[in-house]
């Protein structure tokens, strides 16, 4: 199931892009998809620099206090996935890295895969070490 969505992910979603980037141009004209494109990407890194940042800073805390940032290591991994979607040029995935950006939404994705990490844990797939 996984390798199947995956391998319709990364051909369906380049289509989908590539559909919208071209009505988007015929729309508002090249230039101005082109540049809507690029702001994106630069809004949005710089976004995730500062989510990041944030995510730092209390993972330290967290370190400090001697708490396991869980959550916060979670946070981390999906700013950085949401940062890589962010610069694929095209709207799809720019809204996706969005949500995934920003605090109020992230526990939308955040907590379905914390099920799935649990699951994969509880099956023997997935072996966490502490060493």
């Amino acid at each position: 199931m996984g390798f199947l969505f995956a391998t319709l992910t990364f051909i369906l979603m380049p289509i989908a892009e590539l559909g919208i980037l071209i009505r988007s141009s015929e729309t508002i004209g090249i230039i101005r998809t082109l540049a809507l494109c690029i702001f994106t990407g630069i809004v949005g890194v710089s976004l995730a620099k500062w989510q990041g940042l944030q995510v730092w800073s209390k993972i330290q805390e967290d370190m400090s206090q001697a708490r396991m940032p869980t959550k916060r290591l979670l946070d981390g991994a999906m700013i950085l996935s949401a940062s890589v979607v962010l610069l694929t040029p095209g709207f799809i995935t720019d809204a996706i890295g969005f949500l995934v950006l920003f605090p109020a939404t992230r526990p939308l994705f955040r907590e379905p895969l914390q099920r799935w990490i649990a699951k994969k844990m509880k099956s023997g797939s997935i072996h966490v070490s502490m060493q």
